[in-house]
């Protein structure tokens, strides 16, 4: 079983050995929330929580997936490549009428509240997991969102590739009859070495409190390497 991000009480621990504590309210895995779910349709059952403490050396983390991805440039990448940067990363999809691009605008104004010379480390990265999403269709999604940092990458996945990074993410999705999709709204916080730190269910990242977490993890990352 790979195990749920870490309760409050760990993140604040591993934030305090780190040189900051780490916004207790909102850094949590909950289970109640993370059901959360898109269009009203269950997207199936959800795994017991596990809340025991992670393996970091041996724990799978998005990076070592061996998962591709196809760019909104066209460039295909492992997510290998992207390791080493404090990543703000979720699934999605490009057609998706509310959820999808109110998470993106909810990242944009968290961005917006954090001193450039504390963004420069972070990086953002968005999976689709619709095999309709081309590089054009993630390129008009990108500019409908003013996208224009090279912090951000904005990507698609295959139907397996995509299962393979939900399952690690907590990001569940269910493809509808009318072609659009059930999904898990979900965004979670990945340390430089991959390590998941929080999951952070979409509605709360109106919270002012999910700004404080990103300049957290940043911290950490600063803290780790001076």
């Amino acid at each position: 079983m790979r195990p749920n991000p870490p309760t409050i009480s760990g993140l604040t621990r591993y934030g305090r050995a780190m040189g900051c504590a780490l916004a207790p309210a909102l850094l949590f895995a909950a289970p109640a929330m993370a059901q959360t779910e898109h269009h009203h349709h269950d997207a199936g059952p959800a795994a017991a929580p596990d809340y025991a403490p992670k393996a970091q050396a041996a724990s799978p983390t998005p990076f070592t997936l061996g998962v591709k991805v196809t760019r909104s440039d066209g460039m295909v990448i492992d997510l290998s490549a992207l390791k080493g940067r404090p990543t703000i990363m979720t699934m999605f999809f490009a057609s998706c009428p509310d959820v999808c691009p109110l998470m993106t605008e909810n990242i944009l104004q968290a961005e917006s509240q954090i001193p450039a010379d504390e963004l420069k480390d972070l990086q953002v990265v968005m999976v689709s997991f619709d095999d309709r999403d081309t590089p054009a269709v993630l390129d008009a999604y990108r500019k409908a969102h003013g996208i224009m940092s090279p912090r951000w990458t904005i990507a698609s996945a295959s139907p397996a590739a995509s299962r393979t990074l939900g399952d690690l993410l907590g990001v569940r999705f269910q493809k509808l009859p009318n072609g659009s999709y059930s999904h898990t709204a979900m965004v979670d916080l990945v340390a430089a070495d991959g390590a998941i730190l929080a999951r952070v269910p979409g509605p709360s990242l109106a919270d002012p409190e999910f700004q404080a977490a990103i300049r957290a993890m940043l911290s950490m990352s600063s803290a780790a390497n001076p």
